[in-house]
């Protein structure tokens, strides 16, 4: 019997079929979704716990393909933009900290050893947060309710702060966001 390619083999595993309907299943009901569900996941942009950000701007960039989410960022755009601002400048802010503690703490032997890699695993979240907050305004910014609400904020002004900052202390890996931005 001739072997099947890798992509046959894997297309007739049951696993493979429940997760492509899956991820059909959730690009449908991207439509279903609520305004009550999608304040909740701007909410924890506001959130205390730097993962919990994460993932909240991880998904507020996935949900910036669905026109439910475009839409209901036309009727709430001072809460989606302010949010989503402010977690990207707290996320530069608190990437240079952590990256200034880890350079502190790596002098201390080994209690400073863990302290420094706690404040590098604390600087790598804070840079992926800001980085999915910055995408997905760089998404949300089409929409001209939302970009008024950018300009209402004073987003250009911060943003060149934050660029500037990051710049002159050697962060430059976020600086194609802003600048889009």
């Amino acid at each position: 019997r001739p072997k099947a390619c890798g992509i046959a083999q894997h297309c007739a595993r049951p696993a493979w079929r429940s997760l492509v309907y899956t991820q059909r299943a959730m690009a449908d009901d991207a439509a279903t979704y609520s305004d009550e569900e999608f304040a909740e996941l701007v909410g924890f942009l506001n959130d205390t716990k730097l993962e919990v950000q994460r993932f909240a701007a991880e998904g507020v960039l996935a949900q910036t393909e669905s026109q439910a989410f475009l839409d209901y960022c036309r009727r709430q755009p001072r809460k989606v933009a302010k949010f989503l601002l402010r977690l990207a400048e707290k996320a530069e802010a608190d990437a240079a900290t952590s990256r200034a503690a880890a350079l502190v703490a790596a002098g201390g032997g080994a209690v400073g050893e863990k302290a420094a890699r706690q404040a590098a695993m604390e600087a790598a979240a804070a840079s992926a947060a800001g980085s999915a907050a910055l995408q997905a305004l760089v998404n949300i910014s089409t929409v001209p309710a939302v970009c008024e609400e950018l300009l209402e904020l004073s987003a250009v002004r911060r943003v060149c702060e934050a660029m500037r900052g990051g710049w002159l202390e050697g962060r430059s890996g976020l600086l194609h966001l802003y600048a889009l931005l």
